[in-house]
C-alpha cells in the first residue's frame, strides 16, 4: 500500500450501499432481493443512522491526513488538537435531522426520519455501542500515532481491530436479532471503514518515530542577494527545524564579488547551500524539491517559515502557489498582513516579496525577479493561491507607500487590478470610523463581497434555519463576520443594520409550498422592531403570479405581476433606502427610497478561460422557477446545441466539484470550492445566460469576467453594458439565441475576441472598488 490514506478516504462514506449477489442459487437471489428493498427502499432513513459515523469517519481521515503530511508528530498538543477534532463526532447515535428544504415537504419527510429513528434506536443499541467504543479506541489510537508512541501489534491497535464489525455485538434487542442480515447490509460499508483505518493505522506506526512519510522537500531560491543580509537569511533558514530535506540556490544577475565573498564560507558551512545561478529560470529548473520557496535576498525569515508553507500545500493538493505577510520592518509590522487583504490569493500580494510554487508550476515563473509579476504570470496560467499567515519575514528595507499604485504607473495595462490611481481606493479599503453593522445570513455569495468593507458584520441567527450558518458552499466566511444568536444580541449595539430580503419575505405563502412558513421572520421582526439606521437590500424581482411554478403546470404562462403584494411589501418596507440589483428591478419596484448598486467582483479572483471549447449556463433551480431562470426559452434554445449546465433540475446538470476530504470543512472548504466553481466557467468559451426575471445574474458578470463570450437575454440592465455583437450577444428569441450560439462554437477566435470585450466591460462595470465605493457612500450617508 503506497498511501494508506487513499483507500481510507474512499472507503469513508459509508452511503454508498452495495448489496453483493448470493453465491447460492434460487434461494440466494431471494435472499439478495429482500435485502436490495431493505437497504434502497429505506435508503433515506439509512442515511440519517449513518450520517454521524460518516462525518466522523471523514474527521478522522482528515486528522490523520494532517498528522502524516505535516510536522506535528511528537507535538505536546498534538493529543489536545486531535481530541478536540474527533471527540466531537464520534456518537454514531448523535443524531439531529434537519431537511434541506425549507417547505412543507421537507417538514414532513423530516418527521418521518426523526420517528424512524426514533424506532430503530432501540433496535441498534448493541452495534450502536460497539461503534461508539470503536471509536473511542480510534481517537486513542491516533493520539499515539502523532505521539509516536504507537508501534505494529501493540494492544491499542488489537483491541481496535477486535470492534471492526459492530453487528458482531451480543445484540440484546429480539428484533436485531431476527433482522441481523438486513442490517449486515446496511452497516457493510462502515465495518469496510473499520478495516482500512485499522489497516492504515498499523502501516502507519511502523514507520520510526519522528520519522515523516509524506512531508515534501522544499527548494529555497534567493533572489536579488545582498552581501550585507545574505549571511542573515541564511542563517535563518538553517534554523527553520524544518523536518525535511532542503536546499537552497541563489540567483545573482551581477555575480558581484562582494557577495561571492560571502557565500564562499557559507557553502562550507551549509551542505545544502547548492550554487548560484544568472537567471530564475536557470535556478527554478536545477531546483529538486517539491516545492519552490522564491524570497527576496534582504529578507530573515521567522521560525516556522518553510513549514508554513508546506502546510498550505498538504491542505489541499491543487494548490499551486502561496503568499505570504507582509515582513516586519524596523518601523514595526504592517497594519495590513497583505497588499490587497481584501483578496489573499491576488497575484499583487506575491510583492510581499516572499512566494512558493510547486515545482512543476515554477516554469511559469520564467525569469520574473519582480515578485509582483511573477504572480502575474502565475494569474495568466489559472494558478490556485492561497495565502500563509503564519509565514513571517522581516526586512531591513522600506516596501513602497503603495506597491498597488507603483504596479499600475508602470505598468497602466494593469490598471483593472485595481482603482488604485483613484482617490475613492483608499477610502474604501481603509475607515476612520469602524461601523458595527447587523445582518442575517442571505445571498452569501453576495454577502462575502458586501463584507469586504472595512465595517464589522454581525449575522443574527433565527428564522429561517438558513440563517443560523454560513453556506460554505457558496464562499469562504470574511474574518469580520461573526454568527450571534438573536437572544445575546442587544440590537441598540449597532451603528447600522443590513437587511436583505425578496419577494417572498412578506408573504411566503405566495410560494407555492416551495418556502417556509418562516422564510421572511428576520426581516419582517427587524424592519418593524429596529430603531438605529437602516438600509434594506433587494434581490427580489417584482412579485408575479406563477413565480414558483416548479412543477411546469403553467409553462404558457404570460408573466404578470402581482401589484396588491408589490404595494404591500413597498409600504411595509416604507421610507428606510433600499438598494436594489438593477435599474429595471428598481424602476419595476417603485420604492419610495432607492437606488441601484451593481455587483462587484475582483478580477484577480476569475484568472481568463482556457478557451477549450463548448458552452455553459449557470443557473441553479433553473426548472424549479421556470419563469424566472428562464427554462422553457433554455430548452427552446439549446434544442441541437450542446450546453452543459451547471445547477441541478436538468438531466445532465453538471455540479462544481468539492474539495478533497483533507480540506476540512469551513473557509479553507469554502475558498476551495469557490476557486472550484471558477475553474468550471473557465472550462468553457460561450455563456448563456437565458434569465428573464433574475435581477442583475451574477452567474453573467463572473462569465464575462473570465472571457466567456456571453449570449444573453436582454433583461435586467443588460442593455447598458452590453453592445450586441461587439462585447456580447443579445436576444430574447430562442432560434436566434440558438443560431448565435452554433456560430460561437464553430469559430473559436470569434468567440475569444467577443469574450475579451466582455472581460474588459465587465472590470470596468463590476469592478469590487466602484461597488465598494458606493457602498460607502451610501452608509456614509445614512449614518452621518
Amino acid at each position: 500500500m503506497n498511501d494508506p490514506l487513499t483507500e481510507l478516504e474512499r472507503s469513508a462514506d459509508t452511503f454508498r450501499f452495495e448489496v453483493p449477489a448470493s453465491h447460492r442459487g434460487l434461494p440466494g437471489r431471494g435472499v439478495t432481493a429482500a435485502k436490495r428493498i431493505f437497504v434502497r427502499g429505506l435508503r433515506p432513513m439509512h442515511l440519517e443512522t449513518l450520517r454521524p459515523q460518516r462525518e466522523f469517519n471523514f474527521a478522522v481521515v482528515r486528522a490523520l491526513t494532517q498528522l502524516t503530511r505535516s510536522a506535528v508528530s511528537a507535538h505536546s498538543g498534538a493529543a489536545d488538537l486531535i481530541r478536540t477534532a474527533l471527540q466531537p463526532s464520534s456518537d454514531p447515535g448523535r443524531w439531529s435531522v434537519r431537511s434541506h428544504r425549507p417547505s412543507l415537504v421537507g417538514n414532513a419527510v423530516s418527521l418521518s426520519k426523526s420517528t424512524w429513528l426514533g424506532v430503530v434506536g432501540p433496535v441498534l443499541k448493541a452495534p450502536l455501542d460497539a461503534q461508539r467504543e470503536f471509536n473511542r479506541l480510534a481517537i486513542e489510537c491516533v493520539v499515539d500515532l502523532a505521539l509516536g508512541r504507537l508501534r505494529p501489534g501493540e494492544a491499542g491497535l488489537r483491541a481496535l481491530e477486535a470492534q471492526v464489525d459492530p453487528l458482531k455485538a451480543q445484540a440484546t434487542d429480539s428484533v436485531l436479532r431476527a433482522t441481523r442480515p438486513l442490517w449486515n447490509e446496511v452497516f457493510r460499508a462502515q465495518v469496510a471503514f473499520n478495516r482500512e483505518l485499522v489497516r492504515a493505522l498499523a502501516w502507519l506506526s511502523s514507520s520510526q518515530p519522528g520519522e515523516n512519510l509524506f512531508f515534501p522537500t522544499l527548494s529555497v531560491v534567493v533572489a536579488r542577494p545582498r552581501a550585507e543580509s545574505i549571511s542573515a537569511l541564511l542563517l535563518s533558514i538553517a534554523t527553520q527545524g524544518f523536518p525535511a530535506a532542503y536546499e537552497t540556490l541563489v540567483v545573482d544577475a551581477s555575480s558581484g564579488a562582494a557577495l561571492d565573498l560571502e557565500l564562499q564560507p557559507a557553502r562550507r558551512k551549509f551542505d545544502w547551500l547548492r550554487g548560484t545561478y544568472r537567471r530564475l529560470s536557470e535556478a527554478t529548473a536545477a531546483a529538486r524539491g517539491d516545492i519552490v520557496v522564491v524570497v527576496d535576498g534582504e529578507r530573515v525569515l521567522a521560525p516556522g517559515f518553510l513549514e508554513a508553507h508546506v502546510r498550505a500545500y498538504l491542505a489541499n493538493e491543487r494548490t499551486d502557489a502561496v503568499t505570504c505577510p507582509l515582513p516586519a520592518t524596523a518601523s514595526g509590522s504592517p497594519a495590513e498582513p497583505l497588499i490587497d487583504p481584501l483578496t489573499p490569493g491576488s497575484f499583487v500580494n506575491f510583492g510581499t516579496g516572499a512566494y512558493s510554487v510547486r515545482r512543476p508550476v515554477a516554469p511559469s515563473l520564467g525569469d520574473e525577479l519582480d515578485a509582483i509579476e511573477a504572480g502575474l504570470r502565475l494569474f495568466h496560467t489559472g494558478a490556485r493561491v492561497v495565502f500563509a499567515p503564519e509565514a513571517n519575514s522581516a526586512t531591513s528595507s522600506t516596501p513602497p507607500a503603495d506597491p498597488v499604485e507603483a504596479l499600475v504607473a508602470r505598468r497602466p495595462e494593469l490598471g483593472w487590478v485595481t482603482e488604485a490611481a483613484r482617490p475613492a481606493r483608499r477610502t474604501v479599503r481603509s475607515s476612520s470610523r469602524r461601523l458595527r453593522i447587523l445582518t442575517y445570513r442571505w445571498h452569501c455569495a453576495h454577502q462575502y463581497e458586501l463584507f469586504k468593507l472595512p465595517h464589522d458584520f454581525t449575522l443574527m441567527m433565527g428564522a429561517p434555519s438558513m440563517s443560523r450558518e454560513w453556506d460554505f458552499k457558496s464562499r469562504p466566511l470574511r474574518p469580520n463576520a461573526r454568527f450571534v444568536d438573536r437572544a445575546a444580541l442587544n440590537l441598540n449595539d449597532f451603528d447600522l443594520a443590513i437587511l436583505p430580503f425578496d419577494e417572498s419575505c412578506v408573504n411566503p405563502a405566495l410560494a407555492n409550498g416551495v418556502l417556509a412558513s418562516d422564510w421572511g421572520d428576520l426581516f419582517c421582526e427587524l424592519r418593524q422592531s429596529l430603531r438605529i439606521p437602516t438600509i434594506a437590500l433587494c434581490h427580489g424581482s417584482v412579485p408575479f403570479h406563477g413565480a414558483f411554478d416548479h412543477r411546469h403546470e403553467r409553462p404558457d404562462l404570460v408573466v404578470a405581476t402581482n401589484e396588491p403584494e408589490r404595494k404591500r411589501i413597498v409600504d411595509f418596507v416604507g421610507d428606510i433606502p433600499v438598494v436594489c440589483n438593477s435599474h429595471q428591478a428598481q424602476a419595476e419596484w417603485q420604492f419610495r427610497d432607492s437606488r441601484v448598486i451593481w455587483h462587484g467582483f475582483d478580477p484577480a479572483e476569475y484568472p481568463l478561460t482556457t478557451a477549450r471549447g463548448g458552452a455553459l449556463t449557470a443557473c441553479p433551480g433553473i426548472a424549479r422557477r421556470p419563469h424566472y431562470c428562464g427554462y422553457y426559452l433554455f430548452k427552446a434554445a439549446t434544442e441541437g446545441v450542446e450546453c452543459a449546465v451547471l445547477g441541478d433540475g436538468v438531466q445532465g446538470a453538471i455540479k462544481v466539484p468539492a474539495p478533497p476530504v483533507a480540506v476540512g470543512s469551513g473557509n479553507d472548504y469554502g475558498y476551495h470550492r469557490f476557486r472550484n466553481y471558477v475553474d468550471v466557467l473557465r472550462e468553457y468559451s460561450v455563456f448563456f445566460n437565458p434569465t428573464l426575471l433574475s435581477p442583475m445574474p451574477r452567474s453573467r458578470a463572473e462569465a464575462m469576467l473570465c472571457g466567456l463570450a456571453m449570449v444573453t437575454t436582454p433583461n435586467h440592465d443588460a442593455d447598458r453594458f452590453i453592445r450586441d455583437g461587439v462585447n456580447g450577444f443579445v436576444s430574447g428569441d430562442a432560434g436566434e439565441i440558438r443560431e448565435r450560439m452554433k456560430y460561437l462554437l464553430a469559430n473559436p477566435e470569434a468567440a475569444r475576441k467577443l469574450g475579451a470585450a466582455g472581460r474588459e466591460t465587465a472590470i470596468r462595470e463590476f469592478h469590487i472598488d466602484r461597488y465598494l465605493g458606493q457602498w460607502r457612500e451610501l452608509i456614509s450617508k445614512v449614518v452621518g
